[in-house]
């Protein structure tokens, strides 16, 4: 498991990626389509977009932030997907409208958040897509 801690900077970057993208689906009526309803604007987009971008870091990869891509593109590079859990224990959750393939890469990631302090991230690990 890695630990990975994202600058005031890093979360500001996620902040303001998760709000163009809260907008742009309440603009289009979008619901989750895991049936998931947040408590708050963090438990769904902020805290789940920043472990986009702690993996990200974690792996040296560039995280674009984009959104309104609807499962077209991948959370971070070209083939990584992760999955942010809050259960206990965490269980990687690969779903069967996710699109798997040789190239693709899930890693679980899971936070201990709390509101004004640095965002930790864990990377537990990752399983590849042909596995």
């Amino acid at each position: 498991m890695k630990k990975v801690t994202l600058s005031w900077e890093e979360f500001e970057n996620v902040t303001d990626a998760a709000v163009r993208m809260v907008f742009s689906a309440w603009k289009k009526g979008s619901r989750n389509k895991h049936g998931y309803v947040p408590r708050t604007f963090f438990d769904d987009t902020v805290i789940s977009r920043g472990a986009e971008k702690s993996v990200a870091k974690a792996i040296n990869r560039y995280w674009d932030g984009g959104y309104d891509t609807y499962k077209d593109s991948p959370d971070v590079g070209r083939n990584v997907e992760v999955r942010y859990c809050t259960f206990d224990p965490p269980t990687l959750q690969i779903r069967p409208n996710d699109k798997v393939n040789e190239e693709c890469v899930f890693f679980l990631v899971t936070s201990d958040f709390r509101a004004g302090e640095l965002p930790v991230y864990y990377v537990h690990g990752y399983i590849k897509g042909k596995d």
